[in-house]
């Protein structure tokens, strides 16, 4: 079968999972890969013969579609490549650039909010919140402590003042990352949820949950009004399905404290 490449040259550690080798290797006859490029001659050598290029963090001289005429596509692993090619160079010469359209995922949808609750929690001319003097504010405390948990938004923070960079360490080729598992952090998006809170906690502990992190919430010890993205499950099934737990000291007797 006729693949669509030849040669794809890969010039830094760009984060490929299976799957997406598997695809590579649909459609390329060879695939090359580098861990980064030092230099705009170690570029040029490296890109010889490809039809195919894949860069997001090296530059990419005119003098590579000079010298490459087979060359059909530049793909690029990030949203803006403009600062790494000569775009309207490389237009001329009818090749197809493409790159990450944007950056509008869930996961970082989730991080920007994560890192409200945290701005939030953080400001000292915040009062100490209980349920009694602001209920929704204590929400949202929970939850800027549960999802800080879940992303780890606070340790990667201290993590990057200290110069540990995960993404620093990809981009420098120190670093080669090949399955989601080698990332620490996991979306909070279809995670299950399980409350046993008093009702005038639950039902806003569900809104930012379900409808803010799009999270399964399921509740226990209690009634709410039913809804779809509601879900009643009795103690030992809420225990058992749930990846997290927020629940109310004074609402659980200590057996089901001490169940994992």
């Amino acid at each position: 079968m006729n693949k669509k490449y030849k040669k794809v040259v890969v010039l830094d550690s760009v984060i490929f999972y299976p799957e997406h080798r598997d695809r590579l290797n649909e459609i390329a006859e060879e695939v090359v890969e580098y861990n980064t490029c030092e230099t705009k001659e170690e570029v040029i050598e490296r890109v010889k013969g490809a039809d195919c290029i894949i860069s997001c963090w090296v530059d990419i001289p005119n003098r590579v579609i000079d010298e490459n005429p087979q060359l059909k596509t530049i793909a690029f692993w990030t949203h803006a490549f403009e600062h790494r090619i000569d775009k309207d160079y490389v237009l001329k010469h009818n090749l197809h650039v493409s790159s990450i359209p944007d950056y509008g995922t869930d996961s970082v949808a989730e991080l920007a909010f994560v890192g409200l609750l945290q701005l939030y929690k953080n400001n000292e001319n915040v009062p100490v919140l209980t349920a009694m003097n602001n209920p929704r504010h204590l929400q949202e405390e929970i939850m800027a402590k549960v999802t800080d948990d879940v992303r780890k938004f606070n340790k990667n923070w201290r993590d990057n003042l200290r110069g540990s960079w995960v993404h620093e360490y990809v981009k420098a080729g120190k670093l080669k990352i090949t399955i989601p598992d080698e990332f620490k952090e996991e979306t909070l998006k279809g995670l299950t949820i399980g409350l046993l809170v008093n009702d005038d906690l639950k039902e806003d502990l569900f809104k930012i949950a379900s409808h803010g992190f799009r999270m399964n919430a399921i509740y226990s010890l209690g009634d709410l009004q039913h809804a779809l993205n509601i879900a009643y499950r009795p103690i030992d099934n809420l225990l058992k399905e749930s990846h997290i737990i927020i629940y109310d000291s004074r609402s659980v007797n200590e057996e089901i404290k001490k169940q994992d």
